[in-house]
């Protein structure tokens, strides 16, 4: 019954943090939409631990459906960033400032395109924010580059910024304080408890009303593409482990087989494009230590 309970939970919590930014494709432009950027060359840079820079009415211009955006377009090489183990332990932070209103992203170092593409991670927010929830995010990736841009959100949007980049240990959106994306594969160890988790309430079926703790991240998928996560050395029965579309109804959940069962494991396959929503939870007031591992795109 756990399924239906973390997912009408967590899609309200979403719903009062922006859920739509999260569930919304961002699309590749068109070659035609980067033919009119002003800019001659609209090459990449690579990024720093510290970027400022300025968003003008000549920079790249993003043109999808009719949505403009002016960016700046930068590299994003973990070594040169600090994170030279990719195994998962460790993950990238992002976190923007600017007098405009801003949107910020990671994506693949695709070949021919200008941007990033696909689109793994983002967050989006209003000029001068400074919640942490709102104009950050971090990033688990095993890819050595990847690409990334800093533009306003829409194309008359534009002023200056500044990017702050650091390494952390891997931890759950919960904990956090903000999104927490997945890419490629990785693995780590955490704990869910009271103190590392967000605190919720199942909503309905045989436990209504009881509290619940969870914790989740997630990964962006196309049409086609697997996702498959594992927990090992969990020491409490009522950790789960979920894997879930909230819009399609399909997820794939793992409550384990009562005490002495230390492991979980889900899968899923998507027919469409979106961010997977990739959660663990338990009963509240206990503590189980876990290893996360993925494989995803």
């Amino acid at each position: 019954m756990r399924l239906k309970h973390t997912l009408v939970l967590s899609a309200a919590v979403l719903a009062a943090g922006c859920a739509d930014d999260t569930t919304e494709p961002i699309a590749a432009p068109t070659v035609e939409a980067e033919a009119k950027s002003k800019r001659a060359t609209c090459r990449p840079s690579p990024l720093s631990t510290s970027t400022t820079g300025e968003i003008t009415a000549d920079d790249c211009l993003f043109d999808e459906a009719g949505r403009e955006q002016r960016e700046d377009i930068y590299l994003a090489i973990q070594s040169r960033l600090g994170r030279t183990d990719r195994s998962g332990s460790t993950m990238l932070t992002f976190t923007g400032a600017a007098d405009f209103d801003a949107i910020f992203g990671i994506g693949a170092q695709s070949g021919g395109e200008i941007f990033p593409d696909p689109v793994y991670g983002f967050a989006r927010f209003p000029a001068g924010t400074t919640q942490t929830f709102g104009n950050s995010f971090s990033f688990i990736g095993s890819d050595p580059v990847y690409k990334m841009w800093f533009g306003g959100q829409d194309g008359t949007q534009l002023g200056s910024y500044t990017l702050t980049t650091t390494v952390e240990p891997s931890i759950d959106t919960c904990e956090n304080g903000h999104w927490v994306f997945l890419q490629g594969e990785g693995s780590f160890s955490s704990d869910i408890s009271n103190e590392t988790s967000c605190r919720g309430e199942v909503t309905f079926g045989p436990n209504v009303g009881l509290p619940l703790n969870y914790q989740f991240w997630y990964i962006k998928l196309l049409p086609g593409e697997t996702f498959t996560a594992t927990l090992d050395g969990v020491t409490d029965p009522t950790v789960a482990l979920a894997a879930l579309d909230f819009f399609t109804g399909q997820g794939d959940l793992d409550l384990g087989d009562g005490p002495g069962d230390t492991d979980r494991a889900v899968s899923f396959t998507a027919t469409r494009q979106f961010y997977l929503y990739v959660e663990v939870s338990s009963a509240p007031d206990i503590t189980s230590p876990y290893t996360l591992s993925f494989t995803g795109p």
